[in-house]
């Protein structure tokens, strides 16, 4: 409103404008599609369409349709997926792991560098070198809106504390257990335990 009322606004100034404004939006619809998935998932009576899927391909799947922001933040990412099948809903399990990459990218620190694991177990693993997580906040992590603000206080990132109360809420449905290794300074470690087939 200032702008459209500013008489000598440079074509300059309005791109910034512009660009700013773009960015809010595209903020806003982030949250907009965390709130949407949330509610989705915790509103689901008795669970998820189970059937019996290839975890490692589903993992496969996720990393190349989130590989471009794997390469805007220059990552790099460690591969050892393994087909194993395993018991859930494909839209869910791609969920979950969309979202724990993308955490790891976030918090990969300086080290610029994840690993992506499938193993035997029906274990997905997603470790990441960055920052970590203190201790006394592990807890809290899986709960909606929490962000771990005093051990990552140094790096900046853009988020609203509602990935992972998603991840967990789609792994509960599934019958899945999803645990957090960390470490301040040293990286954490994602590991979701699915039924197998």
């Amino acid at each position: 409103e200032v702008a459209l009322r500013a008489k000598n606004m440079t074509l300059l100034e309005a791109k910034y404008l512009l660009k700013s404004n773009l960015e809010d939006v595209n903020s806003m619809e982030r949250l907009s599609n965390y709130l949407l998935e949330l509610n989705r998932s915790e509103s689901m009576e008795s669970g998820l369409e189970m059937e019996k899927i290839n975890l490692g391909e589903v993992v496969k799947n996720t990393l190349e349709s989130i590989d471009s922001n794997i390469k805007k933040n220059n990552v790099e990412v460690i591969k050892n997926i393994t087909p194993v099948w395993v018991v859930g809903e494909k839209g869910a399990v791609k969920e979950i792991a969309s979202i724990l990459i993308d955490n790891a990218i976030k918090y990969s620190g300086k080290e610029k560098k994840i690993e992506v694991s499938v193993v035997k177990g029906g274990k997905l693993i997603v470790k990441d070198y960055g920052i970590g997580i203190a201790k006394e906040d592990i807890p809290n992590i899986f709960d909606r809106f929490y962000r771990v603000e005093a051990s990552r206080s140094k790096e900046k990132v853009d988020g609203y504390g509602l990935g992972l109360s998603i991840a967990k809420s789609l792994a509960d449905k599934m019958g899945a257990k999803i645990r957090v290794q960390s470490k301040i300074g040293k990286g954490s470690s994602f590991n979701v335990r699915f039924p197998l087939a």
